[in-house]
């Protein structure tokens, strides 16, 4: 992923950084685990009502016992009334009835069970609001005590339970129940998440894999995905993307192929001069360059070598560059000027191209019979002069072609004997980079004129194309390399 990808996606919220994958599962898992909390908590609920209610007629049904024993009781003497409601209330105990307490009321007496002494302040009040209550749907998870119930005439008996048992015998029923739920839950969650994978995520992530391969180029390749049909139908779509780009890309480079053959039958097999050993290295970023190399005569008998570089590269600028040659193939026919020459070709080449292209040029011209050469430089790199005593660079300033029509260059007259070399490269030679992004540059280049400057002129060019491939380490060409090599003879 691009470092513009990664910023991009960090402005993203952070649900949607996430895979389909991990969302699906999160969604799904998390959905079933709300259901069952829900769930639990809605039969705890149930339950606690469910006891309380039973409990309830079983406290009513013990009042009604009490009620009437109370009311055989002769004259309803208090104390036995007392003992009787104790004795009541402590086999209620030994039966694991912890927090049972009776209250009989007669008239304006009011006796209570054994467990309390004394009757709390408002606890009766409190007992009549707990029996009150009764029915309504939120007082059995609220109320923390159940009341049994019987009147009769003057006589009131009330049952009264603690409801902590009854809550805590629901919460152990919760937590066995939450027990069997979440193994019927991982059991479930797990089957459930096995066929998301295999029938959603997976071929998803395989449909992402196949666009990934087309977005590097790779085309052809097909991805099947039969889980679903909205799956089918978009891998389909991919597939059939990936075979249209194919053939595109296959048609594209046939088209490339052809126009490469075309662009170097444009270029001379093999350029002489008289008196003169060339040696050229053409290696084109792509089928087809920017860069272009020429030798033509003119009138007088004098001979032009030329070397353009067309700003970018592939398919534009290599019809740029064709231009250039018609060009200088019919001011060649016509003229014997070298500055001539050169605003007939920048006049009509500003007229034919679109705004913004232009292209860097350098032009040496060889009189038949003086040891010098005529130069113009069109915002190209110095040409480089090896004298057999040092090495350096020509430096003529001048406007590259195609800015304006009405621009005019002045030439330079530079030694040229035998012995002597003329060194003429593009841009591409010393703007290649390593992996590390570090530029070839012209002090490499120097050194490496320098080194191997006892090879022959074709020996010294193959083995600073070799220099450059090894400083490259792999990294793709990013611009056409050119270069030339002239040594005086004769």
């Amino acid at each position: 992923m691009s470092e513009a990808e990664q910023q991009d996606q960090a402005q993203l919220p952070w649900y949607s950084r996430l895979s389909i994958g991990t969302q699906l599962l999160l969604s799904v898992n998390g959905i079933c685990f709300l259901l069952i909390v829900a769930f639990l908590s809605i039969d705890y609920g149930r339950e606690v009502r469910r006891l309380i209610e039973t409990r309830h007629q079983e406290l009513h049904h013990e009042a009604y016992l009490i009620a009437n024993a109370v009311l055989r009781i002769d004259q309803v003497n208090t104390q036995e009334v007392q003992s009787y409601i104790n004795d009541v209330c402590v086999h209620a105990h030994k039966l694991n009835a912890p927090g049972h307490l009776i209250l009989v009321q007669v008239r304006d007496r009011l006796l209570h069970s054994y467990p309390l002494k004394e009757l709390p302040e408002g606890y009766l009040e409190k007992v009549k609001r707990a029996d009150s209550g009764r029915g309504r749907p939120d007082s059995s998870l609220q109320q923390d005590i159940v009341v049994g119930k019987v009147v009769d005439g003057d006589l009131k008996v009330y049952v009264v339970e603690n409801a902590d048992d009854l809550h805590e015998f629901a919460t152990e029923q919760a937590i066995s129940q939450l027990w069997h739920a979440t193994l019927i839950a991982i059991t479930a969650a797990v089957i459930l998440n096995t066929l998301l994978v295999r029938l959603f995520i997976q071929p998803v992530h395989r449909t992402i894999e196949a666009v990934e391969k087309i977005k590097n180029n790779e085309f052809g390749g097909h991805v099947t995905a039969t889980t679903n049909r909205e799956l089918y139908d978009l891998t389909n779509a991919v597939n059939a993307m990936s075979d249209s780009l194919a053939e595109a890309r296959s048609r594209r480079r046939a088209q490339m192929q052809k126009a490469s053959s075309i662009q170097q039958s444009l270029l001379p097999k093999s350029p002489e001069l008289p008196g003169m050993e060339i040696a050229v290295v053409y290696d084109p970023a792509e089928l087809v360059a920017g860069d272009f190399y020429d030798v033509v005569e003119l009138p007088d008998g004098s001979n032009v070598v030329c070397m353009l570089d067309v700003a970018g590269h592939g398919i534009p600028a290599a019809l740029a560059a064709a231009m250039l040659k018609s060009l200088i193939a019919v001011a060649a026919e016509q003229l014997t000027s070298l500055t001539e020459l050169v605003e007939f070709v920048n006049r009509h080449f500003s007229q034919a191209i679109e705004s913004g292209m232009f292209a860097t040029a350098a032009f040496l011209r060889f009189p038949l019979q003086d040891n010098s050469v005529e130069y113009i430089n069109a915002g190209h790199p110095p040409v480089i002069l090896d004298n057999t005593k040092e090495i350096k660079e020509i430096e003529t300033p001048g406007f590259p072609l195609g800015i304006s029509a009405d621009l005019s260059w002045e030439s330079e007259i530079i030694p040229f004997n035998k012995g002597y070399r003329l060194f003429l490269y593009t841009d591409g030679v010393v703007e290649s980079f390593d992996q590390q992004g570090n530029q070839f540059g012209l002090n490499r280049l120097m050194t490496s004129i320098r080194q191997h400057r006892q090879k022959s002129p074709q020996g010294l060019l193959q083995q600073l194309k070799q220099t450059i491939i090894a400083y490259r380490a792999g990294s793709a060409a990013k611009d056409d390399l050119t270069a030339l090599l002239i040594e005086r003879k004769s």
